[in-house]
């Protein structure tokens, strides 16, 4: 990696001072130390600790300022957090440099950072108005009750590996239920907390109710210790928590600990091979091994363990660690050099014992010499070996997996289970039984089923054993007995032939839908039935059902002849019943439908490009008709029915006070417009754009314009009802263009031609046209898809000539458990102007897509 990191230096402004107190960053008063890149050892800044007298100034003022925010209407403070996390998202690259050059893990991985950190403080803001007590029997005449109240001053510290999310994690709760919060940076990672407080400030959060104090263990030693903090929130080692327990049992505190883990994570011989080795890779190798929760032990199955390993090895072989900002890098560093001694001595110590290091266990070939990388390592450790090896029993936190086999289920939980630990594991097996048994039996707070490392930003964390963790942490409270143990469950069924889908046995549930029988056969409302959820299947009553043209070509015979077809992909609705490895999901949640969810385990989510992940399209199984012919679900969704039954993965929550036929269209038209805005073209402040094409999918694309502050947005039609609603969405200027030439228009307006022309039409015309209206260095987003043997002039020379370039935004580049919610909340709040062209009842659905095909109204949509 090169040595000059003034780019990113530059484009990550780092800031002048690094204590946040009293509303704005400060100096700390205290002694000074050097903060350094990780990738190669430069020096970053020069960081002035908090002095011991700043740091009780520091408790004093959060304490003074908490009752003041209590008292602040719990809408407000989740105004505050969500406007946070919208600015954390429109800086998303700058604090994703930031976040690299602090911690060393990639740049990729920094935007991940960033993206949780702003999940959490929308998740967070979702908890403050709904903190609801009890009331109890009592006699006549007494009401007994109970409501929940801030605890007062909440004193945080938190480990190097995540510096942002953990901040908005220990945060965005406590700030939520009305807390202040001190809390301690990291003095290996210390610039992205401040930076966090601030721009929690710029949200409204008033001066004093978080403040960010620096230094060593001494400070943050002082800072538990403090009389006036009445909560205790440390995540780290094992080592240092009990330390503050004790602490907290001398001033009587309120605790909250998360500790280490040496998670085992079992593979079972009837495994999904692929995706086990992929999240195995992911679980381990990500942020370099630097996770509390990551899949350290490796339990393989005798009968499988030679494929298994060999494939394993060969896999983590060609992963490039490196340079953190080389987009080829797929691991970054350790936080220090030091790290980096330690855990190459013990990857030493187990191969001097007899382990096999299969690959790995040194310094990468290439890297910067003073850069802090570790090559991915596989350690096998023979049973034989004694059982205390430190490599089986201690943390590593670094790139380092240690391998062992079974021989069977009671053998693989033993070995589960040997260990002082208890944060986290999981399993992987086709076999459902199987895989609750070993949830239940494997000691751990968080276990995941043919997944690895998931984790639900509303579940609550916990662990089993002292050395993991000593309390959960829960949205909506600490919650201890019962305790809670979430688990998280992926099916990894068998495929069964078309129109056998239904299991010997296994309940069904049969409900009205529209079917479409062949190509141009009118649309029908025909009994379908489906199997009762299942593992991780969901059966959700449908309340709306957008009506798309995607739908139309299916009708038409023109994306597909699988005949007949469910029809209808943008649900939305309330759910009936939930299978039993379903968590996160409860009856009666109001959900919207995702029609792509990323798998998280292939290259392209490992890379941090969760949008081109080539399993986002689900393949769910076939409904049943009356006849017995299998009805195939367009894009495996197949909505447009009172109910529907899907995979929990592609069921986001969202606020119920969306309305129904608005909440539909968070499925499919506004992602794929707003998106194409937003996230494929990123639309900055200083460009002009054009939108061509005025249904649901561009007026969204409008919307995302104008909220991404675009200079100009110009809205093109040649149907001249649909441009007064681009102008609602945000729309400067209108080009009617059955009236007028529009690439002539669009130049006279932007002075020679846009900055960025979005295509949400599809087809030779329309992109003709978004080429001719295109100026010199622009970006053309093509939203609408061409139907098939339909040949397009991609204008090659042009843009050879002006240079530019052509993109193609599938579903806006959107990524469902982020921008759903994102768009559910600028709806709420305002900011997102959506509404519905025409409703139609169920019976009437044939009505509403004749309307959309003539284009007569904006966005039909059918509600139940």
């Amino acid at each position: 990696m090169p040595d000059d990191l003034s780019p990113w230096l530059e484009k990550a402004r780092l800031p002048a001072s690094h204590s946040f107190l009293d509303g704005r960053l400060r100096d700390g008063g205290g002694g000074r130390f050097v903060t350094r890149h990780p990738g190669n050892g430069a020096a970053l800044a020069e960081v002035t600790a908090t002095g011991p007298e700043r740091l009780d100034d520091a408790v004093e003022a959060a304490a003074a300022a908490q009752p003041e925010w209590a008292r602040t209407s719990p809408h407000t403070r989740a105004a505050v957090l969500r406007a946070a996390a919208d600015r954390l998202e429109a800086d998303a690259d700058r604090l994703a440099c930031l976040v690299a050059l602090d911690n060393g893990k990639t740049l990729a991985e920094g935007r991940g950072d960033v993206v949780v950190a702003a999940a959490l403080l929308r998740t967070a803001a979702g908890w403050a108005p709904t903190l609801e007590g009890s009331t109890f029997p009592a006699d006549a005449g007494t009401l007994r009750m109970s409501w929940r109240e801030p605890v007062g001053v909440v004193a945080a510290v938190i480990p190097f590996n995540a510096p942002l999310m953990f901040t908005a994690q220990k945060a965005g709760p406590a700030l939520a239920a009305g807390n202040a919060m001190v809390l301690k940076a990291p003095e290996q990672a210390p610039l992205a907390p401040p930076v966090l407080a601030g721009i929690l400030a710029e949200a409204g959060l008033p001066p004093g109710v978080l403040q960010v104090v620096q230094g060593d263990g001494e400070v943050g030693r002082l800072l538990v210790a403090h009389e006036r903090v009445d909560m205790i929130s440390f995540t780290g080692s094992t080592r240092v928590g009990q330390q503050v327990m004790t602490s907290a049992a001398a001033g009587m505190k309120r605790l909250l600990l998360e500790l280490g883990g040496k998670s085992a994570n079992i593979v079972f011989g009837d495994a999904d091979l692929d995706p086990a080795l992929d999240a195995t890779l992911a679980g381990i190798f990500r942020n370099a091994g630097q996770r509390c929760f990551s899949g350290s032990r490796l339990l393989v199955a005798e009968e499988i363990a030679d494929e298994a390993l060999d494939r394993l090895t060969a896999r983590a072989e060609k992963i490039r660690v490196g340079d953190p900002f080389d987009p080829a890098s797929q691991i970054g560093a350790l936080i220090s050099a030091a790290e980096v001694d330690r855990v190459l001595g013990m990857v030493s110590a187990a191969a001097a014992a007899g382990a096999r290091v299969l690959c790995g266990g040194t310094r990468p070939a290439g890297t910067h010499p003073a850069g802090a990388f570790v090559a991915p390592t596989i350690v096998e450790v023979p049973r034989d070996l004694p059982a205390d090896l430190p490599l089986l029993r201690e943390e590593v936190f670094g790139p380092v997996l240690a391998v062992q086999r079974f021989a069977d289920e009671a053998d693989a939980v033993a070995l589960a289970n040997d260990s002082p630990f208890g944060l986290a594991g999981g399993c992987w097996t086709r076999d459902l039984d199987r895989a609750l048994r070993t949830a239940r039996a494997v000691r751990t707070g968080y276990f995941w089923i043919n997944s690895y490392g998931a984790l639900a930003l509303d579940a609550p964390i916990g662990g089993t054993s002292p050395r993991a963790s000593a309390a959960s942490w829960a949205g909506r409270g600490t919650r201890r007995t019962p305790r809670s143990r979430p688990s998280s469950w992926t099916p990894r069924r068998p495929r069964r032939r078309r129109g056998s889908d239904r299991s010997p046995g296994m309940a069904a549930t049969t409900f009205r839908a529209a079917v479409v029988r062949a190509a141009g056969a009118p649309l029908g409302i025909e009994p379908v039935t489906f199997d009762e959820p299942d593992g991780g299947d969901v059966l959700v009553r449908v309340t709306a059902c957008g009506l798309c043209h995607s739908d139309l070509h299916f009708m038409a015979g023109t994306s597909g002849r699988d005949f007949p077809y469910l029809v209808g992909h943008e649900v939305t609705g309330v759910v009936e019943r939930v299978g039993p490895a379903v968590s996160g999901l409860s009856p009666g949640d109001t959900v919207v439908v995702a029609p792509m969810v990323a798998c998280g385990t292939c290259r392209q989510c490992l890379a941090g490009r969760a949008p081109a992940c080539p399993a986002k399209l689900p393949r769910n199984p076939a409904g049943r008709l009356a006849d017995g012919a299998a009805a195939n679900r367009v894009l495996g969704i197949g909505g447009l029915a009172e109910r529907v039954v899907l995979p929990a993965r592609q069921l986001v929550p969202v606020d119920p006070r969306v309305p129904a036929q608005v909440a539909a269209l968070l499925g499919c038209a506004v992602p794929s417009g707003f998106g194409a805005a937003v996230h494929t073209a990123e639309v900055g402040p200083a460009d002009d754009v054009v939108v061509i094409g005025c249904g649901g999918v561009g007026v969204a694309a409008v919307a995302g314009a104008a909220y991404a502050g675009a200079r100009r947005v110009i809205a093109v039609d040649t149907n001249p009802r649909k441009l007064p609603a681009a102008r609602r969405f945000g729309a400067t200027d209108v080009v009617d263009a059955g009236r007028t030439d529009a690439a002539e228009a669009v130049r006279e307006i932007t002075g020679g031609g846009a900055d960025v022309v979005i295509d949400a039409v599809g087809g030779s015309r329309t992109f003709g046209a978004a080429l001719a209206m295109r100026g010199p260095g622009s970006r053309v987003v093509m939203v609408g898809a061409p139907q098939p043997g339909e040949v397009t002039d991609l204008g090659l020379r042009q843009l050879f000539l002006t240079g530019g370039r052509i993109q193609v935004s599938i579903w806006g580049d959107c990524v469902a458990s982020r921008d759903i919610p994102l768009l559910a909340d600028l709806y709420l709040s305002g900011k997102l102007p959506l509404e519905v062209g025409e409703t139609f009842a169920f019976g009437a659905a044939a009505d509403g897509y004749h309307s959309l095909e003539a284009g007569e109204t904006l966005r039909p949509v059918v509600v139940f």
